[in-house]
């Protein structure tokens, strides 16, 4: 059974009443990440409470004023503000360096193209430059304020794609992954500036959960479909 999320009056509630040094974390992975913290980080005496998203963290820290007297720390992903700068209203959040907590693991760790041969790290290069293009291409657009502009990277078997959305077609060649990102059909080659920001800092400013899973096509080695599906803001 999926455990009920606390509303912001619950969570501010059990502030208010609290005497434990509290963290307070978008979501469950990020829950786990402290958890590991607490493990190798002694002494790290405090409790964790998932608020259940971003949006739902910073409403509870703009009450922060209701629980002055608790010592409380707020964790958050930068998401779009890592392109936008973040807004000094939240300038006491602890945020992350990259777009995620996926993208400080992932910049923080050894060089993972390492794990693919030759032939795989080259169509995996290929595919990441042209991925970079593309959220480049959305950044703009969220910029403008248009919907659909925060996408996702969703793993589909057998399963048909709109062709007003972009895509990630994959098969195989002699045992080798080949792949082609399938533009929707709006896209237009991004501003050069950001682009060449986005080359040059892929590891922390192109979405996390999207660098591992397309890192997850190659090490899997089974035929599949990634659909990049976009969703409102």
């Amino acid at each position: 059974m999926k455990k009920r999320e606390l509303t912001v009056e619950e969570i501010v509630s059990l502030l208010r009443h609290s005497s434990v040094p509290t963290i307070l974390v978008e979501g469950s992975e990020d829950v786990m990440v402290y958890r590991w913290l607490k493990q190798h980080i002694k002494p790290l005496k405090a409790s964790a409470i998932e608020c259940g998203g971003r949006e739902k963290l910073l409403s509870v820290y703009k009450r922060r004023n209701e629980f002055y007297h608790l010592k409380t720390a707020f964790l958050a992903d930068q998401d779009m503000y890592v392109f936008l700068g973040i807004p000094s209203d939240y300038s006491d959040i602890v945020w992350t360096a990259g777009y995620s907590i996926e993208n400080d693991i992932y910049a923080g760790s050894t060089k993972l193209d390492d794990l693919l041969d030759e032939e795989e790290r080259d169509d995996y290069n290929q595919l990441l430059e042209k991925i970079q293009e593309w959220f480049a291409f959305e950044v703009e657009e969220y910029q403008k304020g248009k919907e659909g502009s925060k996408i996702d990277i969703v793993i589909l078997h057998n399963q048909s794609i709109s062709e007003n959305e972009t895509y990630i077609s994959i098969h195989y060649d002699n045992s080798y992954v080949k792949t082609n990102l399938i533009l929707r059909k709006d896209f237009n080659l991004p501003d050069h500036n950001l682009l060449s920001e986005m080359k040059k800092d892929f590891k922390l400013k192109l979405r996390g959960k999207i660098l591992f899973k397309v890192l997850s096509v190659y090490l899997n080695a089974e035929p599949l479909s990634i659909k990049v599906k976009p969703y409102t803001k």
